[in-house]
């Protein structure tokens, strides 16, 4: 697995009691994700797997594993790490609902900046890291067209549920991991 720091640097910064809130619920739904939010350990795996040039990432996914950049993540940063293993499993368990994603994003600026940001990642991984980037933002800004926009968010309503029976979560907390997704757009 490839490790691939996407995001972006904002202003926004974080409190603690926020964070907390936020990784906490999204443990609640995948309870054996481990958080890692130590920053040499952070700084450890990247170097371990080759990362040592270009901007300190905010966050990454790495073999189930979320790891959050202390100095740097946003609200939005744990979010869209959990946002790549809900896209696994959605991959592996409906892969029709994945692949609807994937088409939709196609057309995105994201994807654009995703390829430009990592020329040598393939597309798949492309496809992917687009998409969690998109998960993450609820959809927002991410595209020209509205009715593509709207599009997106109608599958993210598809999305969340789908990942609601995948990890066994009620309806009310699959709403629940959505809202925060809102929340924490706050660019």
């Amino acid at each position: 697995q490839q490790v691939i720091p996407f995001q972006k640097e904002s202003e926004a910064r974080f409190d603690n009691e926020e964070m907390g809130q936020i990784i906490g619920k999204l443990q609640e739904a995948i309870p054996d994700t481990e958080v890692i939010t130590d920053l040499e350990k952070f700084k450890e795996v990247l170097a371990a797997n080759g990362y040592t040039e270009g901007p300190m990432p905010l966050g990454f996914e790495f073999k189930g594993k979320v790891y959050i950049n202390p100095e740097k993540a946003t609200l939005e940063t744990p979010i869209h790490e959990f946002g790549h293993i809900f896209i696994n499993q959605l991959e592996k368990n409906n892969p029709e609902l994945y692949q609807k994603g994937i088409e939709l994003i196609k057309d995105s600026d994201l994807l654009n900046d995703v390829r430009k940001f990592y020329p040598g990642l393939s597309e798949n991984a492309a496809y992917k890291e687009a998409l969690a980037e998109a998960i993450g933002k609820q959809g927002i800004g991410i595209f020209n067209d509205k009715n593509k926009e709207k599009t997106f968010l109608d599958y993210l309503k598809e999305f969340w549920q789908a990942i609601a029976e995948t990890f066994g979560f009620k309806g009310e907390d699959a709403k629940y991991v959505g809202d925060l997704l809102q929340a924490a757009n706050i660019e």
